[in-house]
């Protein structure tokens, strides 16, 4: 690992936030052996043989629902899966507009080739160039996936784009920039195209709230037929549905998680679509904001949809700090060896966590965090005593995450 790529990690953790592409490289291996990361790994097999799903990650603040995610991700681009990742924003993208979570799974699109955008081009540019530079003809290829006839507006959408990206259409027409023309069409945002400019791109309707569950399960079709394993869809930030939405809101976003689960046990042609929702417990349990509001979802999803997180235990924390400490050699070359938590460090400062704060809900988040700053420390006064060291970083992480997480409710 590079010094750059060592200091990105240690930094994104030291604010809370997993880092995403290197995320393997933190985790500790009995994480990946223990629920629900092993259960996922099952579940993406599934995905590959044509199977799709709905799943709820059960989870408090702090307790690793984001890292989790981060994980999911990182497993499913390995293995060849198109990925969408983004949160739910209570003044943005929410789950009771599709049309704007279409959107945003555009926008957040990623595949291994291809895991941001390049070059001036998107994910989904990149995507459909590499599948049209493939194949002599591109009609007759997209005849051949039978893609939903109710649908032709995507079809439509996919061919002016393969033509464009591939030279044999023009990019600008009547003064207008085509690619701009369909980006929009995909990621539509509060209004959508104009009559004479969706005739530019080939297609009749806009992207809405009433066609927009279509085009996802269209779009994951094409994705299934070019040679992608599946498309999976992580929703972090679950917890504002009941918290941050109106009742008419919760409604509709309740009543297209209830569509989504009914779509995933369709017969037809396998989509293969995996959708996470990342919940805090008050998802569960509000018997007035939450789903045991909407008896009609929450009799799909409970219990068998829902995954809970596992404890965080000695061995695994033990295995983390090693892997941190190696990051954290990287990140300073010249760093002294001495500067580093030795073995006996490690134990200690696992010990001590489990014992002061075993029972606490963010202690997976605490636990991170204090062993960033534990390393900080030890660079800085390489020779004290280790015990004081670690009662003082505890006792300052762990007071300021409760602090906010107070003040939050």
């Amino acid at each position: 690992m590079n010094e750059l790529t060592a200091r990105m990690i240690l930094e994104s953790l030291r604010t809370g936030e997993p880092e995403q592409d290197h995320v393997l490289d933190y985790t500790a291996p009995l994480r990946l052996e223990s629920p629900p990361l092993n259960q996922m790994t099952k579940h993406l097999d599934d995905l590959a043989r044509g199977v799709s799903m709905v799943r709820f990650i059960n989870g408090a603040y702090g307790e690793g629902k984001s890292h989790t995610l981060a994980l999911l991700r990182r497993m499913a681009l390995n293995r060849n899966f198109v990925v969408s990742s983004f949160p739910l924003e209570a003044g943005g993208v929410r789950f009771d507009r599709f049309d704007r979570v279409f959107g945003k799974m555009m926008e957040c699109l990623s595949a291994q080739q291809h895991p941001s955008s390049r070059e001036n081009k998107t994910v989904l540019e990149l995507v459909i160039e590499d599948w049209a530079r493939g194949v002599t003809d591109i009609d007759r290829a997209l005849d051949g996936m039978e893609l939903d006839p109710t649908i032709p507006d995507m079809r439509a959408a996919i061919l002016t784009y393969a033509r464009i990206l591939t030279g044999q259409e023009n990019r600008d027409v009547q003064g207008r920039n085509r690619v701009d023309l369909l980006r929009h069409w995909f990621m539509p945002g509060p209004t959508g195209l104009p009559s004479p400019e969706r005739r530019l791109i080939g297609v009749m309707n806009n992207i809405n709230t009433l066609n927009a569950m279509q085009m996802i399960e269209g779009l994951a079709l094409f994705f299934r037929r070019i040679g992608y394993a599946g498309w999976v869809v992580l929703v972090d930030e679950q917890e504002i549905v009941p918290t941050l939405m109106t009742e008419t809101q919760r409604d509709r976003c309740n009543e297209n998680l209830r569509l989504l689960l009914g779509a995933a046990n369709q017969r037809g042609p396998s989509r293969s679509i995996y959708y996470v929702f990342a919940s805090a417990p008050e998802f569960f349990t509000d018997p007035v904001k939450g789903v045991n509001a909407y008896p009609a979802l929450r009799s799909r999803i409970m219990p068998n949809a829902i995954l809970s997180l596992g404890h965080l235990g000695v061995e695994e924390m033990r295995q983390v700090c090693q892997r941190l400490r190696t990051i954290q050699s990287c990140s300073e070359p010249d760093l002294r060896h001495e500067s580093l938590p030795t073995d006996n460090d490690i134990d200690i400062f696992a010990s001590a966590v489990e014992q002061r704060f075993g029972a606490v809900k963010f202690k997976a988040r605490g636990f991170v965090q204090s062993f960033i700053a534990l390393m900080e420390e030890r660079t800085t006064s390489p020779e004290a005593p280790i015990a004081p060291l670690v009662d003082d970083v505890l006792g300052r992480v762990f007071s300021s995450i409760d602090a906010k997480v107070t003040a939050a409710r």
